[in-house]
């Protein structure tokens, strides 16, 4: 049933040259920090945190650390092409071990790769070993990735294949963001010719980012051929918060300040006291991580909404009360600009509070589900509902940019290839559907299947007599639109419909723009002996 046709899937094809060893390490990085008691205290940068801000500053220090330790130590290390590292504890060797002594090789690096280690860090010690388990597979183990009994599957090679497909999103930090194992946002979406109108812009100091999710997959073979490895991609976006963007700007931008027809902000500090504005503003930043802007760089996650700086008193080392601003004064020689705006404390240690003013956004954050507005969710929707053509190209540029393709050096060294363009899959075109409407009347759709409701009149058709339409014009919009006309096309869709509408009694303007006055207007028509509806804008007043 339906034609036969080729489709054209955003899954591409991986071949493995056969035989290629793939080996398993563990490797740890430490921070290294000398106690006063002189001895040494560790920080793990490989532990694994649930939130943005501390798992990309992390994760961007371990690939410092990392390819520092791959350039310095030719003689350890295959070439570089085949190392895979996943940014966290898992390094894979294609092809040669790497040369430790036993089982195991420690590494002191400098303290100056890590930015967030500190004055007093001493070092960064890297720990390397084999794991204990499946330290070897091979390129020959793709088979065993399939199992009907989930326990029997093997998919180390699996795992290899996906952190290979993720080698320059993950180690190209200043072209992408990554999140997860699989998900490549682009920092400048411009430089790779997408236009401004793919990422429309977001309100509340956000803005939206492009970018590529993907998974290795076993598929089946076409036509007779066995299971074969493919990458499955596709282009996602995403919101995020504006980088080191100042606190108070921010929420100066939110909706709820924006004038709708002009989209200038009237914002202001009595407005943003408000409760019910302080309700929904921390609603937007509560979680966000900021750093401060004074003294020793400091970056918390906001907790809770606080007293102005000029209320809120705390008591100080020598016992003395004073509050937020005079302790700004007298010991940052800072004046705040907005003493009456609120404070904001941390989450992780509620009694300590900052002024807005003094924060600034930390980077590489999303916008997590509380933090999203209805409008900006509608916005995000429209902006990913493109044409099937274009998604497919956008995909394609994304996949290209992350290596992903035919001839990259770094996966040839592994016996990985990837074949170029989608792989094209056989498939059906169904004939479209007929359907039957009221009374047995059957019509077949027309233009693609799209609901066209011009087509189609009422089953129960309504009937409009007397009636009068109340203009709430402001006397610019007046100039402009032409209001006679819009009511002949409104009693023109109604016929065309089924409804038998009579001509408009009288239109009219309000000497005051309120409902008051309308009731008004309708009692006096009422007392006349008129009974029908007024047509106000797009709704009506019986």
């Amino acid at each position: 049933m339906g034609a036969r046709t080729e489709f054209v899937a955003n899954v591409t094809s991986l071949k493995l040259k056969p035989n290629i060893p793939f080996f398993k390490y563990d490797i740890r990085m430490y921070v290294v920090y000398k106690g006063a008691d002189g001895k040494e205290h560790l920080k793990e940068l490989t532990k694994q945190t649930k939130d943005d801000f501390p798992e990309q500053e992390r994760k961007n220090a371990t690939v410092l650390v990392y390819k520092s330790l791959v350039k310095n130590n030719s003689k350890v290390f295959p070439p570089e092409g085949a190392l895979f590292y996943d940014r966290a504890a898992v390094l894979f060797s294609a092809g040669t071990q790497i040369k430790l002594d036993g089982d195991e090789k420690q590494f002191m690096m400098p303290a100056s790769l890590v930015p967030s280690a500190g004055e007093d860090a001493v070092g960064v010690r890297v720990v390397i070993k084999k794991v204990t388990e499946g330290f070897q597979v091979t390129s020959n183990d793709l088979a065993k990735a399939v199992n009907v009994r989930d326990i029997e599957k093997d998919k180390g090679l699996l795992e290899v294949l996906n952190l290979a497909m993720s080698q320059k999103g993950y180690l190209e930090t200043s072209q992408f963001v990554t999140y997860g194992s699989g998900v490549h946002y682009l920092f400048d979406h411009r430089a790779l010719g997408f236009r401004d109108q793919e990422v429309p812009e977001l309100m509340d100091g956000k803005y939206m980012g492009i970018g590529l999710t993907k998974a290795v997959k076993v598929l089946e073979g076409d036509k007779g051929q066995s299971c074969g490895a493919f990458v499955v991609t596709d282009v996602t976006k995403g919101a995020f918060h504006m980088d080191d963007q100042n606190l108070l700007e921010k929420i100066s931008q939110m909706s709820m300040f924006i004038d709708p027809r002009s989209g200038q902000s009237h914002f202001n500090v009595q407005s943003a006291m408000q409760p019910f504005n302080q309700k929904a503003i921390l609603q937007l930043i509560k979680g966000l991580y900021v750093r401060t802007t004074y003294g020793k760089k400091r970056t918390f996650p906001i907790g809770n909404i606080a007293q102005p700086a000029s209320q809120l008193k705390f008591q100080t080392v020598d016992g003395k009360q004073c509050t937020v601003e005079q302790y700004f004064k007298q010991h940052y020689n800072i004046q705040l600009k907005y003493p009456a705006m609120f404070t904001v404390s941390e989450r992780h240690n509620p009694h300590t509070y900052y002024p807005v003013e003094l924060l600034r956004v930390a980077p590489s954050q999303r916008v997590t589900l509380q933090q999203q507005t209805p409008d900006q969710v509608a916005t995000m929707i429209r902006a990913c509902a493109t044409l099937p053509q274009n998604r497919l190209q956008q995909t394609r540029v994304l996949k290209d940019a992350l290596g992903i393709k035919d001839g990259n050096p770094h996966l040839s060294a592994a016996g990985i290839s990837v074949v170029n363009g989608f792989t094209s899959v056989p498939g059906r075109v169904l004939p479209s559907p007929s359907i039957v409407y009221g009374g047995n009347q059957l019509a077949k759709p027309i233009d693609n299947c799209k609901w066209n409701g011009d087509r189609y009149r009422f089953l129960e058709p309504a009937s409009l007599r007397n009636w009068a339409v109340c203009v709430t014009l402001t006397p610019n919009d007046s100039r402009r639109l032409h209001v006679k006309d819009y009511v002949a096309r409104i009693e023109g869709r109604c016929r065309q419909r089924g409804m038998e509408v009579e001509p408009c009694s009288e239109i009219f303007t309000l000497q005051r723009q309120n409902f008051d006055s309308l009731k008004v207007r309708a009692v006096t028509y009422y007392l006349s002996g008129f009974i029908g509806n007024f047509v106000l804008e797009w709704g009506s007043f019986p």
